[in-house]
């Protein structure tokens, strides 16, 4: 029997926003720095800046009641074939 923790899967989601909050930082810093700042990029970028926000909050509001004790059971029987 395998289980993971759902305190631990919390733990790589929110390691996975913190990186994506990266990347949007250093998209909009790229597009600065070479000037190429235009409406249509500015546009785009605030858009998954927006939307990404937007998912946050709203997983925010569903981890916030999640139970984090309990475990996520993987395989819950592992059985090998007699040929094996």
């Amino acid at each position: 029997m395998f289980s993971i923790s759902l305190s631990f899967l919390v733990l790589l989601y929110v390691i996975f926003v913190v990186l994506t909050l990266v990347f949007a930082v250093i998209n909009i810093y790229h597009l600065v720095s070479t000037g190429m700042l235009t409406l249509l990029s500015f546009s785009v970028s605030g858009l998954v800046v927006l939307l990404m926000f937007a998912l946050i909050a709203t997983t925010g509001i569903y981890v916030g009641t999640l139970d984090t004790t309990q475990t996520f059971t993987l395989f819950n029987s592992v059985s090998v074939p007699v040929g094996f």
